[in-house]
């Protein structure tokens, strides 16, 4: 299935490279640190994308390189739908982006999932949105959506600190655990390994839903730590 090579830089070497589905992809220890290394020195800081896939038989997670959307939109083309088990890696900057999770017990809307944050997001920074990406992949353990803002953008920062105010106001069925330091991302159209029917669906394109991609002119939502808002 794949086409192995060791690579020999000392610093790499737990890492495996190999072709698969025509991409040049990283596995092992080291792996996304690799590709974001490749990303910067074949596209630029702000240029590129990492994506990262789980693997067939473990969750351990595989990295590649892409340049642009349309070769991401060429990548997921590759896949039969229910192998279509990529994620986007949030390097530094990102949209707002939410991960919200309910069990099926509870009943709630849409509407209320996105008024809880559009509350929390004026009660905290002082910013309504009006602009919204949302994605669902209901399945029957679970109601899960994505809501993503794009009018504004956060930092590696800035995620740590959103993580600590979603703590700190309680916002119902609200993961704070997706702000880490490289964050993986399901896209649009994939699905967690073996598991077809959480395919993340959306009226948004592709592109637009997409955290990494940050159109000029986006609003910076610095996020102080939450130690000084109390202050």
């Amino acid at each position: 299935m794949y086409e192995y090579s060791i690579l020999l830089d000392e610093a790499y070497k737990d890492t495996t490279c190999f072709h698969y589905h025509e991409m040049f992809w990283y596995r092992g220890k080291n792996q996304r640190q690799r590709a974001i290394e490749e990303r910067i020195n074949k596209y630029g800081i702000y240029k590129g994308f990492v994506i990262s896939m789980s693997e067939f038989k473990s969750n351990a997670q595989m990295s590649t390189t892409v340049k642009d959307v349309s070769a991401i939109i060429k990548l997921l083309s590759s896949f039969k739908a229910e192998e279509r088990c990529l994620f986007e890696l949030i390097e530094d900057r990102s949209k707002l982006y939410f991960d919200v999770d309910v069990p099926p017990t509870i009943k709630i809307t849409k509407e209320n999932v996105l008024n809880n944050i559009l509350k929390f997001l004026n009660d905290a920074f002082g910013i309504i949105p009006t602009k919204q990406h949302i994605l669902t992949a209901h399945r029957f353990d679970k109601l899960s959506w994505h809501i993503i803002f794009p009018e504004f953008y956060i930092t590696r920062e800035d995620r740590k600190n959103l993580s600590d105010y979603i703590l700190e106001y309680s916002i119902p069925f609200v993961d704070h655990k997706v702000y880490n330091k490289t964050q993986c991302f399901r896209m649009k159209g994939c699905c967690i390994r073996n598991r077809p029917e959480t395919i993340l669906l959306s009226d948004s394109s592709l592109k637009d839903t997409l955290v990494t991609t940050i159109i000029p002119n986006t609003k910076h939502l610095q996020i102080i730590p939450i130690s000084q808002k109390r202050e």
